[in-house]
């Protein structure tokens, strides 16, 4: 094994025989990070006790170990030994060691057991079990697998499948020839950390659905969308609307479902707007289950858009001057006379006129006046 550490830390890991957690460890039992000081992500180490290896711990109280310094090498990214939290065998101890992994760089929905075969070395073991059947013997599953890189993933060789989770051997950790302690240094803050990720994965056709109302106007029409369980495992899920409004259909099942590889899930939406006054109505559709984004919210919004005013008639006003006699035209020889007829537009509205009088006639778009000529 390569003695040369990072950072000037020359020293191997200690002995390390560990698999999967006892299946008698429940959430109940488990520790929040938070509890320590400590958060998701961190390295932790009880570097003056009989055990000074490296683990990383996740939010639902589990630890992941690192089994020698080459796989540690491989996520860099921590900062290494110096990025290392000293703490006390007690807190070590609170959180249950898992060795559940699953590649996520590569993002594959298979979950390996890990199974030490001598020092500092281990195999593989693909967990195959359908992911209901997983959490039905081991309720906390889920929350125990790590992600781990494609170079630690490929480090391992492979070794035979496990078809229950009651088949994986528990943790130990066998006493071997003491191994010097590390030297750390500052402790700053990791960059990013493997978190612990379910089995399955949904792709939905859509994220939202939207709809608009006019008062007095048609219904909005359904909305529908589609999910499908991209994995190859079946995922249980279960479907909630938040505040359930009366505007919104109530037809969800409230039951847990099963969403199958490759099938593809009708989900609807219905409203009836009818009686609301006018603003915005909103509430959201959630799907939680065994994948990977659960919950997944969808929003619902509706709008409601009060019904426009009635559009007045427009008028015209007409007047004609000198309703009882006939005015005498100066410009046209003796017995020529004439009325004058005025049209005035009192709409915003632009209006089309005619008039037709003795033979003549005219249109207009505006504001006119027109003489009628006779003879008195």
């Amino acid at each position: 094994m390569n003695k040369h550490l990072p950072l000037s830390v020359s020293s191997p890991f200690a002995l390390i025989i560990f698999a999967l957690l006892m299946l008698s460890t429940s959430t109940a039992h488990a520790v929040k990070p938070q509890d320590y000081n400590l958060k998701e992500g961190d390295l932790i180490s009880a570097v003056f006790s009989d055990d000074p290896d490296v683990y990383i711990i996740n939010d639902y109280g589990y630890k992941r170990l690192f089994l020698n310094p080459e796989i540690f090498k491989f996520y860099s990214h921590l900062g290494g030994f110096a990025s290392v939290k000293i703490v006390t065998p007690e807190i070590r101890d609170a959180f249950v060691t898992s060795g559940l992994f699953r590649d996520c760089e590569n993002n594959d929905q298979k979950v390996y057991g890990i199974q030490t075969t001598g020092e500092d070395v281990a195999t593989l073991n693909w967990v195959n079990t359908p992911g209901a059947q997983a959490v039905t013997d081991d309720p906390d599953f889920f929350k125990k697998v790590f992600c781990i890189n494609n170079k630690e993933f490929s480090w391992y060789p492979r070794g035979s499948e496990f078809r229950s989770v009651r088949e994986v051997p528990n943790y130990s950790r066998r006493r071997g020839t003491p191994t010097p302690t590390p030297v750390f240094t500052a402790t700053p803050t990791p960059y990013l950390t493997p978190v612990p990720t379910p089995i399955g994965s949904l792709s939905f056709s859509q994220s939202a659905f939207g709809f608009s109302y006019t008062q007095g106007g048609n219904l909005p029409a359904n909305q529908r969308l589609t999910f499908t369980n991209t994995s190859s495992t079946p995922i249980n899920y279960s479907i909630s609307v938040n505040n359930q409004p009366a505007w919104l259909n109530t037809g969800y099942a409230t039951s847990q479902l099963t969403a199958y590889p490759n099938q593809p899930v009708g989900l609807g939406a219905a409203n009836n707007p009818t009686g609301l006054n006018p603003g915005t109505y909103t509430t959201t559709i959630t799907i939680i289950g065994g994948f990977a984004g659960s919950p997944f919210n969808i929003p619902v919004t509706l709008t409601v858009v009060a019904a426009p005013s009635p559009t007045p008639t427009p008028t015209l006003s007409i007047t004609i001057s000198n309703t009882t006699d006939w005015l005498r035209n100066p410009t046209f020889l003796a017995g020529d006379y004439y009325h004058i007829l005025t049209v005035t537009n009192t709409s915003n509205k632009t209006l089309k006129s005619c008039y037709t009088f003795n033979g003549s006639s005219g249109c207009d778009t505006g504001n006119y006046s027109t003489n009628f000529y006779g003879t008195r």
